[in-house]
Order: structure tokens, then C-alpha cells, then sequence
């Protein structure tokens, strides 16, 4: 097994708890501009970043496979245990809906935009020497076909897809450079986040953009610009956590599942807190919110990493030859 990289699980960790707080009742307009620009673009450039190791050997049929072991597997198990809690609570009409949904790649717009990144990604396996140069055309004729395309729903979300085929090659490039080590130096990782800070408080006082990576942005350009800087920033921020954060780290290894199970738990607590009529001001409510997502989470996590791996996207098949 590969030894994983602490900025990358402290990074994934971080941004699944924006996810789940986003999707919380206890976010207001503000706090969301803080998070916005990088809590899932990064889950992109970091899949970009790992897609290609420029110094091992990787066979195309190896990383299609790869694909299919970490992320389309664990999607289809997905789908079977949804649609199988819908026959059982909505019948077999809610059932066949649930599936038509999924097989079309709309039940889960993250995972579905990230499937066709990763193997479109593909094609980058065929360029060795030119990689960069086919990485930036990539990234070129994925954004005008964003762009050309009208806003709508798409199966397997293609046009989300696109965009996020913007920090998915960014991602390739760093890793082809080894720009992450001068990002990891302090003072290019101050700079960066000094800069940030300075854009969400522009955004927040004047409200410069609005929208959602899954949805559409108001101004784009600025979107952009705040993403490729608060990215680097983050990560430099997420090289810095090395004490106390296990329960980060565990979050951040399994992100997938997180993202699996989150919508559960949400709906779960928000119905007890219902119930027993509590009710909490924002600040202390998003704590104890997140506390009890990760804490109940965990305990699937624990079990499926023990006795189901293959539904956590670790379980790997080799081809022989392959490194």
C-alpha cells in the first residue's frame, strides 16, 4: 500500500466537512463565500494531481481499472442500496425511478462529474512527452465546451464535468512540475492566503459572485481567480495541521464514503433535533452538527473498511506487468 500524504487526507477531510455543513440548515449567505472557491474544486485538482505518477509507469487498462474498483463500484453499491431503501418505503414506481436516475449518472453530481474527469483523464496516459501541452488544450476545449453549452441538467453531469476538468488538469500540471513543494513554502503559502482573505471579504461586502459548481456562477472570472488562489493557500494551511487532527485524517481517507452516507445522517439528526425541539444559534449548531455527522459516520466507515473494503474505493485489482 502506498503511504498517503498528509496535506492531501488533511485537504479532503477539511473540504467533506464544508460539504456537510453546506448541506446543513446553519450556514448563512457569508459563511458560505469563505468555502466556496475551493471545498470542491480541490477535490478535483487533488484527483488530477494523483491521476499520473510523471515517475511510474501506468498502463491505460491499469487506470481504467483503477477507476472502476474506486469509483464506479462503489457507485453501483451505491445505487443498490438506495434504490432497495426506496422499494422497500416508495414501492417498486420509486424503485425503477431511483434506478433510471442513477444509470443516467444524476442521483450523485459529484460522483458522476468525477467519473467522466477521471476517464477522460485517460487520454493524458497517452502523451509522455507532450503531457503539459495536452493538458492546457484539455483544459481549453473543456472550459468553451462549458461555456457553449446551455445550462441544464446532463447525464452523467458532462458540463460540470467540463469545469471540473479546469482543476482536474491543473492538477496533472502541478504534479508533472512538483509545483506543490514551493506552494508547501511558508511564504508562498501566506501570500496566498493573505490574498484570499482579501477576495472573500471583497465578495462578502459587495457580492460579487454567486452560484454553485453544480448549478451556474454569476462572474466566473472571479470565481476562477479566488479558486487558483485559495487553493494553494489551502493547501499550504492543510500542510501545517500536524497534531490532533486523526479524525481529519480518517475523514479525509474516506471522503467517499463520507459523501456516501452524509445525506443520511443529515436528514437523521435534523429530524431528532426536530423532535425533541431543539434548537441551537448558528455557531453552536454547526459544531455540534458536524460532531455528530463524523461521530456516527465513522462507525459504518469502521465496518465497511473491515469487512467490505471494495465499497470504500481502495480495493484494487492488478494486471499482471502493471506497477
Amino acid at each position: 500500500m502506498e503511504k498517503r500524504i498528509g496535506w492531501i487526507d488533511n485537504a479532503r477531510g477539511l473540504c467533506m466537512l464544508f460539504v456537510m455543513a453546506h448541506h446543513s440548515p446553519f450556514m448563512e449567505a457569508w459563511m458560505v463565500k469563505i468555502y466556496l472557491p475551493i471545498f470542491l474544486t480541490l477535490f478535483f485538482f487533488i484527483s488530477g494531481y494523483l491521476f499520473v505518477n510523471p515517475n511510474k509507469h501506468v498502463s491505460v487498462q491499469q487506470k481504467a481499472l483503477n477507476i472502476f474498483t474506486s469509483l464506479l463500484i462503489p457507485y453501483c453499491i451505491y445505487i443498490l442500496i438506495t434504490s432497495i431503501f426506496h422499494l422497500l418505503t416508495g414501492g417498486f414506481d420509486a424503485f425503477l425511478a431511483d434506478i433510471s436516475d442513477s444509470l443516467l449518472g444524476v442521483k450523485s453530481w459529484f460522483v458522476s462529474a468525477l467519473i467522466v474527469t477521471e476517464l477522460l483523464g485517460l487520454l493524458m496516459l497517452f502523451f509522455k512527452v507532450n503531457r503539459v501541452k495536452f493538458c492546457i488544450i484539455f483544459i481549453s476545449i473543456s472550459l468553451a465546451i462549458y461555456i457553449l453549452l446551455p445550462y441544464q441538467e446532463y447525464y452523467w453531469n458532462f458540463r460540470n464535468a467540463m469545469f471540473a476538468n479546469l482543476y482536474f488538469g491543473i492538477g496533472m500540471i502541478c504534479r508533472q512540475y512538483n509545483v506543490v513543494t514551493y506552494l508547501l513554502k511558508n511564504i508562498v503559502g501566506v501570500v496566498m492566503a493573505i490574498v484570499y482573505v482579501c477576495l472573500i471579504i471583497f465578495d462578502i461586502a459587495y457580492n460579487v459572485n454567486t452560484g454553485n459548481f453544480n448549478e451556474t456562477f454569476t462572474n466566473y472570472p472571479f470565481f476562477i481567480i479566488e479558486s487558483l488562489i485559495g487553493i494553494p493557500a489551502f493547501i499550504w494551511l492543510c500542510s501545517k495541521i500536524t497534531h490532533y487532527n486523526k479524525g481529519l485524517l480518517f475523514i479525509g481517507a474516506n471522503s467517499l464514503l463520507y459523501y456516501y452516507f452524509q445525506s443520511v445522517f443529515i436528514r437523521a439528526i435534523l429530524t431528532c433535533l426536530d423532535r425533541l425541539g431543539l434548537h441551537f444559534p448558528t455557531y453552536i449548531g454547526i459544531w455540534i452538527f458536524l460532531l455528530f455527522i463524523c461521530v456516527g459516520i465513522a462507525i459504518p466507515v469502521y465496518f465497511i473498511n473491515k469487512y467490505f473494503p471494495i465499497f470504500s474505493g481502495k480495493y484494487r485489482i492488478k494486471i499482471p506487468g502493471d506497477k
